[in-house]
């Protein structure tokens, strides 16, 4: 069960629009910055994050039309609009919760606009991104185009996914069945079910709807092609999931490249390694940080 923060705040986006700030753990701590992947919500993570509340001032939000915000217009619902959102909720933890350095903590979508928010502005004393979708430079043009092509699949399975459920139960039930999270334990199943989604008159419905997800993912393979983490100047450790699995994305660094970037990966888990292996994936962040010298 998800605890109730210490502190919340509202932001006010560019659109009109809101994102929730919940603060938890030790305010006292170094200051962690988190989000989620793609049609899931900060809080779906808890089993990760509850690991890091002893030691850390942990900050967790929802991307726009996830989560716990509100529902906004879907042509609002874009890349560059994400990382003007990402700046905007930089400055207003330290404008609500206190000016601190900050440590950002992301996975697969969120990841990615923590990289393009990284380049517009110095937001973060360090990135910990897990499975974040990233290629090396210099892709053959054959490599881009299946990558374009993989975003195009995963766009078109998202827009054909069902959207609202009689009970969270039912969607829990459909997780359960499905490859993509059988490595996951059947409480955090319930648990990502139950924030994945909001009451409706039907129901429930999925808090980012069909069209929404559909709409990033055709998006995000790419904009993958333009992130380049190699470039900070400040630490950046990646943790991926274990490029070996039989249902797993591509690894998140190819291998030539791996001697460039601090990466590791965590054995028999996916790309939704945190949900997995929450234990695994906390201590590899935490011994980055400490090493790092930014804990």
């Amino acid at each position: 069960m998800v605890p109730e923060p210490i502190a919340t705040a509202a932001v006010e986006l560019a659109d009109g629009g809101t994102i929730l700030l919940r603060r938890h753990g030790n305010a006292d701590g170094p200051r962690v910055v988190l989000s989620h992947g793609s049609s899931f919500s900060a809080d779906a993570y808890f089993p990760f994050w509850s690991l890091l509340l002893r030691d850390f001032d942990v900050v967790v939000y929802d991307l726009r039309n996830h989560g716990l915000n509100p529902l906004g217009d879907l042509g609002s619902h874009h890349m560059p609009m994400m990382v003007w959102d990402n700046l905007r909720v930089v400055r207003a933890i330290d404008r609500h919760f206190g000016p601190k350095p900050k440590i950002g903590m992301y996975h697969s979508v969120s990841a990615a606009i923590a990289v393009f928010q990284a380049v517009e502005e110095n937001s973060f004393v360090g990135l910990v991104l897990f499975d974040p979708p990233v290629c090396p430079p210099g892709l053959p043009a054959a490599r881009e185009r299946a990558i374009q092509a993989t975003g195009s699949a995963m766009s078109k399975r998202a827009a054909d996914r069902q959207g609202v459920f009689a009970s969270w139960e039912e969607l829990a039930g459909l997780y359960r069945d499905s490859r993509a999270f059988a490595l996951l334990r059947p409480d955090d199943i319930d648990l990502l079910a139950q924030t994945t989604l909001r009451a409706c008159d039907a129901g429930y419905e999925l808090c980012c709807p069909p069209a929404y997800e559909a709409k990033l993912f055709e998006q995000l393979y790419k904009w993958a092609l333009a992130i380049d983490i190699f470039a900070f100047d400040f630490p950046v450790k990646v943790i991926g999931g274990d490029p070996m699995a039989t249902f797993s994305f591509l690894p998140t660094i190819s291998l030539e490249e791996i001697g460039q970037v601090d990466y590791d990966f965590v054995p028999d888990t996916t790309h939704l390694l945190q949900l997995e292996q929450p234990a695994a994936c906390a201590e590899l962040a935490i011994d980055f940080l400490e090493q790092s010298k930014l804990a």
